[in-house]
């Protein structure tokens, strides 16, 4: 069985310089939080930089350890 949250979609609205980022899960429930543009601009960064790793191979987090290894053994 798969330990995998359920899927879901982002939306993302702005007020005011302010920036409101809900995720709606598939089961119902919903998370919203608000951001600056500066934060926004960090967790964009951030995606980017996971998105990166991911494309280049495995990564595999080693709850023991608390290491990341990135060449599939832990």
């Amino acid at each position: 069985m798969s330990k995998l949250p359920p899927s879901g979609s982002v939306d993302i609205e702005i007020f005011n310089g302010k920036v409101v980022l809900s995720i709606h899960r598939d089961d119902g429930r919903k998370l919203a939080i608000s951001l600056t543009l500066k934060e926004l601009e960090n967790l964009v960064e951030y995606i980017r930089n996971i998105i990166d790793i991911a494309k280049k191979e495995p990564v595999i987090y080693d709850t023991y350890t608390r290491k990341y290894y990135h060449d599939g053994t832990a």
